[in-house]
């Protein structure tokens, strides 16, 4: 797998880590009422997003929606 790819996957596992730790002990109306937590929830979930654009763009040179699910599944399990 390539170096950017794993770069990438790590952001976005570090991210939900982060989201996680965020959230915990907190209910949705701790959530709805603290703009600092929402904030930090919703950068966390930019990154998230980001990260698999670039693996999508990054991963394989297909453009049909399929095969580049394929192919990066090939590349995931293939190491």
């Amino acid at each position: 797998m390539k170096d950017d790819i794993r770069a990438y996957l790590d952001d976005i596992l570090r991210s939900g880590r982060a989201i996680k730790a965020f959230v915990a002990g907190r209910t949705f109306d701790d959530y709805s009422s603290d703009e600092l937590l929402r904030s930090g929830v919703e950068r966390k979930l930019e990154i998230i997003g980001e990260s698999l654009n670039r693996i999508k763009r990054e991963s394989c040179l297909i453009q049909d929606e399929h095969e580049a699910r394929v192919c990066f599944s090939c590349e995931v399990s293939m190491g």
